[in-house]
């Protein structure tokens, strides 16, 4: 969570009310509050208070009791006139929310609330100004949020905050004194079915936000400064504000630390955009700079802020006599994340854009694109509309600079992007270079909403060489993985609020750092839902066991297990009986695949069992072998029952599994009467489809596959739908493919969950590869941690990774490298990296990610109460290019990434446990870690 130096005596209270609200990373900033002080210029000035009543209103509901809706009546303690209402709310996204307002006369008007391309900060809020243009009379004396209820997330929670009744547009309100947030009394649940099915919470209110004035006349002086000492000292790395100053008039810092040394900053405007109030927002990295004096000299921020001095200097051309505002100071001891929104400045120009053409025999003809009127805010939607349908595999817009941009600024703007789509910026130097940068949706963006997709906030570097950017292209391909093109080949890519984000390259990490989720809720353990492929012997259970994995998929073999026809038929399980044991004595789960064909009833194909079901006869055979399968579990391990998946069958879609001819109709009735024959030998039995290779395979589709078995109901009855998503070096477009098809599944009726039952990496990426070469190596250990990484972020019931062993049973080197060992047991440095992972997670509940600049840099976040908190922190782009990640230099050497007792540890290392070479940053307590989508996944680890 973003914590705000909290200075007020009522911080303890105000903690003790938080409390209940903590599981939703959601703290109301506390602004710091300062004494003014007089100095040569000018005297100590009085600062303008804002109101206080900014609370959080929390509506956690239950639509299954609650029934259609669930609602928050929040009572004013006085009725307020106003024509507007303003507020903050975060919310399901799957959820439709409206807010209901009372007048003084009990009638009340509802407003649904327009969520899908508002932009939220880096706490998940989103801000909403309506109209009250029904009829009501006199003023309100209530406002209602609603919830309604939807059947994807019956349950949740929703927050309001920041209630403002404006008499006027929001866009002409006083720019320089905030109208009070409203004061709510009383705050009572309801619901279509009585007051059951929920709760309404209170949090603690902000305090702190003054405005402060800085009156100045250059006649008789080049300068005034606003002195002000903290109410209580600010530790701190990063000082951010707004202000609203008249322009071409330079602003300055200074800031005074413990040793009372002074540090002097000028505050960059060049890239500053004013919101419709006038107010820019500006953050300060605090650290080595010139000029210093005085104190101890070492150029660097001794222990707290001691005091702070915003200066106004006199500026050729410039006003000579005004007054410049300051408000909503903060000490960070992070950077802002990369997804808090910037005011969107007129970066590109007005004209349409263009459609990509060329010579190029990749690009598809036929793209058109559209350009919204100016919105309110003088922004525009740019949309490439594109069709995927044609000879080629890409499509795109190109669009002009009002001016050049330099290179190496990072380039800000909101996309969206359909679901499972590989979308390309293109920069264009004006020494002649371009630069292609690969948009993958940051892993805490994701949501189930539909195909189109959400707003999301991109941050991407213009190019590093020649000199400036004079034009832009987005690109959308059907190249690589995408199988969401296959179904939907035409669609809308939109971009919007295009920025320059002054402040470069950042991920700033502290223990309180705000992290947003995606699909993976908070405090909550992932490391039950990961397991690993592997045959199930006592030697390799205990390997799996020994690393951290909770589950082992293996073959179930019908030819093992129905040796010979004889009548009635005779089923043995020896060869499975105690690994079956040991795996449950360990509370291990099994995910047992029913593999494949019989011997006895089908010929041997290709010198395998792969032939496919093809007839009734066969049919009824095999499942009859499915239920006697379930039948031995249940009458031996009654108790471990809940413990078993059962796969039907492995990779339907592919000719190799199912031979000759991968069919998905024979698939679709072997798979509804095996799940239909398992369930009822018991229905605590889960079964899945067998996973499709791969999700979205260039040759054997399985988004095609899986659709025409979803179309002959093929998924009755089943607990999941499983896929292999190999992703060929890009773990995290998973994400994107995940949900758009589990979207499109949910619109054509199917709610059924998808189950990643395989997925890995080989350390030889070709046949002709050495499996055993270290950089062939290292690269299969990052793949395999960003793999879980993206699982966990989706909250995925299930990430099976390929495999614990080498195997050179079949196929070329490819096949036969996947292992985490090797074949004689070896531990290879994938091994060592999904081990470090799992230690970092165990006995941690996951938090969230946080988002760098670029967005392409993330962490995944892992705390616990008496736990240091662990980052795990890798770059999914941008080859060798690095990413500096400061982080609070604050970890035990004594204590290892799991917490236990260690020697000498270090408090970042990379992904095989080395220590990471890391430099001292300049405020005390920090350091500089350099990472790259080559060198990472790294873990950093810090004190609460």
């Amino acid at each position: 969570m973003k914590t705000k130096q909290k200075i007020l005596p009522l911080v303890g209270a105000s903690l003790a009310l938080m409390v209940p609200l903590a599981h939703a990373g959601l703290t109301l900033s506390q602004f710091v509050r300062f004494n003014p002080l007089a100095n040569p210029q000018t005297s100590a000035h009085t600062p303008i208070p804002v109101g206080s009543g900014d609370r959080i209103q929390a509506l956690s509901f239950d639509s299954s009791v609650a029934g259609q809706y669930a609602a928050a009546s929040l009572t004013l303690a006085q009725p307020i006139a106003g024509q507007y209402i303003r507020f903050k709310l975060r919310a399901p996204f799957g959820n439709q929310a409206s807010i209901l307002v009372t007048d003084s006369s009990n009638a009340t008007q509802e407003y649904l609330i327009e969520r899908g391309p508002l932009p939220v900060d880096d706490l998940g809020w989103s801000a909403h100004t309506q109209a009250l243009n029904k009829p009501f009379s006199g003023s309100v004396k209530a406002v209602t949020l609603r919830i309604y209820s939807d059947a994807s997330k019956p349950k949740g929670t929703a927050y309001i905050r920041g209630i403002q009744l404006l008499p006027t547009a929001p866009l002409a309100t006083d720019p320089v004194v905030s109208t009070p947030t409203v004061e709510v009394t009383t705050a009572q649940f309801m619901s279509q079915l009585g007051n059951a099915g929920g709760q309404v919470t209170t949090a603690s209110a902000v305090n702190g936000d003054d405005v402060h004035p800085l009156p100045f006349n250059f006649t008789n002086t080049d300068y005034v400064s606003l002195d002000m000492v903290p109410q209580s000292p600010a530790p701190g790395s990063y000082l951010r504000f707004k202000m609203r100053v008249p322009p071409g008039v330079r602003v300055g810092l200074r800031v005074v630390d413990q040793s009372n040394e002074t540090h002097q900053y000028d505050v960059d405007r060049s890239l500053a955009v004013a919101d419709k109030q006038g107010w820019t927002t500006h953050t300060v990295r605090l650290g080595e700079t010139t000029p210093v004096w005085g104190g101890d000299g070492n150029k660097q921020i001794t222990g707290a802020v001691q005091k702070i001095s915003l200066l106004v200097t006199k500026t050729t051309g410039a006003t000579n006599s005004d007054t410049a505002y300051f408000k909503e100071i903060d000490f960070l001891d992070h950077a802002p994340s990369a997804l808090e929104p910037l005011v969107p400045m007129p970066l590109l120009a007005t004209g349409n854009p263009a459609v990509l053409t060329g010579g190029d025999a990749n690009l598809i003809p036929g793209a058109t694109v559209e350009q919204s009127a100016p919105l309110p805010n003088g922004d525009r939607t740019r949309s490439l509309v594109f069709n995927m349908g044609g000879s080629g595999t890409y499509q795109g817009m190109i669009m002009n600079l009002q001016s050049v941009a330099p290179g190496g600024k990072v380039f800000r703007f909101l996309g969206r992007i359909p679901k499972g789509m590989t979308a390309v910026v293109r920069a264009y130097d004006t020494a002649g270079p371009t630069y292609d940068t690969r948009l993958v949706a940051p892993l805490n963006t994701t949501t189930d909403g539909d195909w189109e997709g959400q707003w999301v906030q991109y941050a991407v570097n213009l190019g590093v060489q020649g000199g400036n950017i004079d034009r832009v292209a987005f690109i959308v391909s059907s190249a690589g993985k995408s199988g969401m093109v296959n179904l939907l080949p035409t669609g809308k890519a939109s971009f919007k609020s295009f920025a320059l984000d002054g402040d470069g390259q950042r991920l700033d990490l502290g223990p309180a750092t705000a992290a947003l989720t995606g699909m993976r809720p908070r405090n909550t353990d992932p490391l039950p839902t990961t397991g690993v492929a592997s045959r199930l012997v006592l030697e390799d259970i205990q390997r799996a066991y020994d690393m951290g994995f909770k589950r082992i998929r293996f073959d179930l073999s019908w030819n093992k297990v129905e040796k010979i026809a004889t009548t009635p038929p005779t089923f043995t399980f020896s060869d499975y009986e105690a690994g079956l044991a040991d795996l449950f004595s360990k509370q291990m789960g099994a995910v047992a695949i029913l593999a494949y064909n019989n011997n006895n009833y089908a010929a041997v194909v290709n010198n395998t069992d792969h032939a496919g079901i093809s007839t009734a006869a066969l049919r009824e055979k095999y499942v009859r072998y499915a239920a006697a399968t379930a039948q031995y579990i249940k009458n031996t391990f009654p108790g471990d029952v809940g413990k078993v998946v059962f796969e039907i069958w492995n990779e339907p879609n592919s000719n190799g599994f199912w031979q000759p001819v991968a069919n998905a109709a024979d698939y679709a009735e072997t798979v509804k009467q095996a799940t239909a024959a398992i369930k009822n030998v018991s229905p605590a039995f889960r079964v899945m489809s067998g996973g499709t290779y791969q999700l979205a395979g260039t040759v054997q589709n399985d988004t095609a596959f899986i659709e025409s078995v979803r179309s002959l109901q093929g998924f009755t009855g089943l607990d999941g739908i499983g896929i292999h998503p190999y992703d060929n070096g890009y773990p995290e477009r998973q994400a994107s493919e995940y949900m758009g098809y589990t979207n499109f599944l949910s619109t054509n009726g199917v709610k059924t969950p998808l189950w990643s039952s395989e997925v890995g990496s080989s350390s030889a990426p070709t046949d002709t590869s050495n499996g055993a070469d270290t950089a062939n190596r290292r690269l299969q250990a990052q793949m395999f941690v960003r793999s879980i990484l993206t699982s966990w972020s989706l909250g995925a019931p299930m990430h099976i990774s390929f495999s614990l062993k080498d195997s050179s049973a079949f196929g070329g080197a490819t096949e036969q490298n996947y292992g985490l060992f090797e074949a004689g047991g070896t531990p290879k440095p994938a091994k060592q990296a999904v081990e470090l992972l799992f230690k970092a997670a165990k006995a941690r509940s996951y938090e969230g990610l946080v988002t760098g600049s670029p967005s392409a840099v993330q962490a995944m976040k892992f705390s616990a109460p008496s736990k240091e908190v662990v980052y795990v922190v890798w770059a999914n782009s941008g080859g060798a290019t690095t990413y500096p990640v400061s982080a609070l230099k604050s970890c035990s050497a004594s204590l290892g990434f799991d917490g236990l007792p260690a020697t000498n540890v270090p408090c970042a290392v990379d992904l095989l446990g080395q220590p990471l070479t890391c430099t001292d940053g300049a405020v005390n307590s920090r350091m500089v870690c350099n990472v790259s989508e080559i060198n990472g996944p790294v873990f950093i680890r810090m004190a609460q």
